[in-house]
């Protein structure tokens, strides 16, 4: 029985013996994603870590780790962008603008454009930067294309976490019962 039962599984193509011969990744809500777009956004993943590191190299662990970072973002732009979409949830022109070089410049912007000897944030060396930005290498274009989608993608967050804060809104003698009765 146990023979035959394994030969049926070789025999009908699909089972663990008969190989993926997939070319996906994976599936995220039905969708499917496939190897090549899965390992190209690897590839950018381990070129802005080197980058940020100053590393030549990636260990296993390492590339380990940023698959599953690249896999979770996936997931994440996914799911969440429908719940955006669905919501009405989008960053502006303006806004970004603002986060970029206005008044309400981003942690990450503030981060990267701090003058090192001051330590002060240098507004000018982003308008610098942005306005030589289509004479700078095309990595280097690129990888401010993608710091920009995640400029908007967690500025999104941060209004959906701010529209489910705000509806969970609970009266003070609702709580003050709850509280009462344990």
């Amino acid at each position: 029985a146990i023979v035959s039962f394994l030969l049926m599984d070789v025999f009908s193509g699909n089972g663990i013996f008969a190989g993926d011969n997939s070319n996906n990744a994976g599936s995220i809500d039905g969708d499917q994603v496939s190897l090549q777009f899965f390992e190209q956004r690897v590839e950018e993943a381990v070129q802005n870590y080197k980058a940020n590191t100053n590393q030549d190299k990636v260990d296993d662990n390492t590339l380990g780790m940023l698959r599953d970072q690249v896999w979770n973002e996936l997931v994440r732009e996914k799911i969440m962008t429908k719940a955006y979409k669905s919501l009405g949830l989008a960053v502006s022109e303006d806004e970004l603008f603002d986060m970029v070089q206005g008044t309400n410049i981003n942690a990450s912007v503030r981060q990267a454009f701090t003058n090192p000897q001051t330590g002060e944030f240098d507004r000018n060396q982003v308008v610098q930067f942005l306005r030589n930005l289509d004479q700078q290498p095309e990595d280097m274009q690129r990888r401010w294309l993608n710091f920009e989608k995640f400029l908007v993608s967690e500025r999104e967050g941060q209004k959906y976490t701010a529209l489910v804060n705000k509806g969970l809104y609970v009266p003070k003698f609702f709580a003050e019962r709850y509280h009462e009765s344990t």
